[in-house]
């Protein structure tokens, strides 16, 4: 299974700070906010970027996703653009754990004891690949 590859961004339409917009529906309903934020595969023609995802909020009464912080939004968009540099990161990480592992196994005569950290980031990695 592939995903598309990064570098991944925050893509706006409009003002990237700008304030979520509101909704007044007919006379006597409630007024309510919504933001909507994409999360674009970068490309070099701006017009051919694939949106890969839209990270929402909205404050309707009943509304999903109902959200009273606006910037938690936003920074839900900005952790999942940066998915392929963290995968990327991660991936590097484990490789150089494992050489090390495997220099320290020569100089000891077994292997060193994997850490929880190490078996969380291989589990974290083969969840991205569905594995």
């Amino acid at each position: 299974m592939t995903y598309t590859p990064g570098p991944w961004k925050i893509h706006f339409y409009e003002d990237p700070n700008k304030g979520p917009s509101t909704v007044v529906p007919d006379e006597g309903k409630p007024s309510w906010e919504f933001l909507n934020i994409n999360i674009a595969a970068a490309s070099e023609c701006q017009n051919d970027e694939t949106i890969l995802a839209t990270v929402s909020g909205m404050t309707a009464p009943g509304g999903f996703p109902y959200v009273e912080n606006w910037d938690e939004v936003r920074a839900n968009a900005r952790l999942i653009a940066a998915a392929p540099d963290l995968l990327a990161a991660l991936e590097e990480i484990v490789a150089a754990t494992e050489q090390w592992n495997a220099s320290m196994e020569a100089v000891i005569g077994r292997q060193p004891n994997t850490s929880i950290d190490l078996i969380n980031a291989r589990a974290a990695i083969a969840a991205v690949r569905g594995e």
